[in-house]
C-alpha cells in the first residue's frame, strides 16, 4: 500500500481476497514509508491494515528519516505487539523528530 489515494482500491482488493477465502493473518502487505507521504500517513495505513488483520511490514523509501526507521523496527519486528511505538523509542535511547 504505496500512497494514501490508493486506500479505497487497496481494500477493494483486500476484501475480493477475503471473499475468496484467503485468512487475513496469511497476507502480508508492504506499505512504502516516506514516499509522498508523511508519518501520519504511514502510522495511519499501518493502524488501517492491522484492523483488517493483516499482516503490515514496513519499507523506507531512500534513507528515511530516525523516526521513520524506528516506526520500522518496531513494526518488522512485530515489537508493536509488546509496546507502544513512544516506549520503543525512549527505550532505543531518545526523541525522534
Amino acid at each position: 500500500w504505496d500512497l494514501m489515494n490508493y486506500e479505497k482500491k487497496f481494500k477493494e482488493g483486500l476484501n475480493i481476497l477475503f471473499k475468496a477465502g484467503i485468512k487475513p493473518y496469511k497476507i502480508m502487505v508492504f506499505v512504502l514509508c516516506g514516499f509522498n507521504t508523511v508519518f501520519e500517513e504511514d502510522l495511519y495505513r499501518f493502524n488501517e491494515l492491522l484492523n483488517l488483520g493483516v499482516d503490515p511490514f514496513i519499507m523506507i523509501y531512500g534513507n528515511g528519516n530516525r523516526k521513520t526507521k524506528e516506526f520500522s523496527r518496531w513494526v518488522n519486528k512485530r515489537l508493536y505487539k509488546f509496546c507502544e511505538l513512544e516506549d520503543f523509542i525512549k527505550w532505543r535511547g531518545g526523541k525522534c523528530t
